[in-house]
């Protein structure tokens, strides 16, 4: 069983908030790369329905982050952008961030941060302080 962690169709909200520490999205990426070698036959998921094919599913969830972490390169400018503008500008399956719900925002966000902070752990962003807000900008 891989609960919430590998799903079939979707995958799951790899966020950052208030309790956060470190890198959630490099952690979970790691995560995934342990289960490569692993040998199974079917894997029972937390939602939807059985995976057959473990190696094929990670390396669909590999694709899709690839594109997200290059789509959050391309929100950001080149002066520097907040995980607040970055997310405004990334498409998202379910519509516009100023569109959504609050709690809604609240986990575009983080996902949004999840992913910057990523992108500064592997070098592609660098990051500084205007003030009281977070900027991200091209390394």
């Amino acid at each position: 069983m891989t609960g919430d962690h590998v799903l079939p169709t979707i995958t799951p909200n790899v966020s950052i908030h208030s309790q956060t520490f470190g890198s959630p999205l490099g952690d979970y990426m790691r995560s995934l790369a342990k289960l490569e070698d692993l040998d199974v036959v079917r894997v029972l998921p937390a939602h939807e329905f059985e995976i057959k094919d473990l190696k094929k599913r990670l390396r669909e969830i590999e694709t899709h982050h690839e594109e997200r972490l290059d789509e959050m390169m391309r929100c950001v400018d080149a002066g520097g952008s907040t995980a607040w503008e970055v997310a405004g500008r990334v498409v998202w399956a379910t519509g516009k961030l100023a569109d959504f719900e609050p709690w809604v925002q609240r986990s575009a966000v983080g996902e949004t941060l999840a992913h910057l902070e990523y992108l500064f752990e592997i070098g592609r962003l660098a990051k500084v302080r205007r003030g009281k807000l977070l900027y991200w900008l091209p390394a």
